[in-house]
């Protein structure tokens, strides 16, 4: 049986080309937010969810967002002001369900920023979610983000 080795495990075994676990890597910080409807949303309007540090990297597969209550049933997609669906494609959000960013492969596959890390450049660090369909909604109703994310320094390739 043949040992394979990941790109981090192979870089272990020459010194000079060792892998640089901050580029990559770092501590994992998890920032809540929460929006409450009041019934004046409408189509096309843009969600600031949250400012996160120049230098962070989103990660979407640990992110989500829960609704509450009855009153919303939202179509959106989360981004950020580089690309509007980089966390997550355009989804139906309804009340009383939790959805992950990243929920399926379909949604990797379509935005990369799940498997390759994009660090947020000043002027472009808000994550937003783009709205093009807000219906049914009622005061009071909560929808809670859990952005999920690393402060890893800047990415070398971008």
């Amino acid at each position: 049986m043949a040992t394979k080795y990941t790109n981090i495990e192979t870089a272990l075994t020459n010194p000079k080309d060792r892998y640089d676990g901050k580029i990559r890597s770092g501590k994992i910080q998890m920032t809540r937010a929460t929006y409450t409807a009041d019934g004046t949303e409408a189509n096309t309007d843009t969600l600031q969810i949250v400012t996160l540090p120049v230098g962070a990297a989103v990660l979407p597969h640990l992110s989500q967002v829960f609704v509450s209550g009855t009153g919303i049933t939202w179509t959106g997609a989360i981004g950020d002001a580089g690309d509007d669906n980089r966390y997550m494609l355009s989804t139906d959000i309804k009340a009383g369900g939790t959805f992950g960013f990243a929920q399926d492969a379909l949604s990797l596959a379509a935005s990369p920023a799940g498997l390759t890390p994009h660090y947020l450049r000043s002027g472009s660090n808000v994550v937003q979610m783009l709205m093009s369909a807000w219906s049914t909604n009622t005061g009071a109703t909560s929808a809670i983000f859990d952005i999920a994310w690393v402060h890893g320094g800047t990415n070398p390739t971008e």
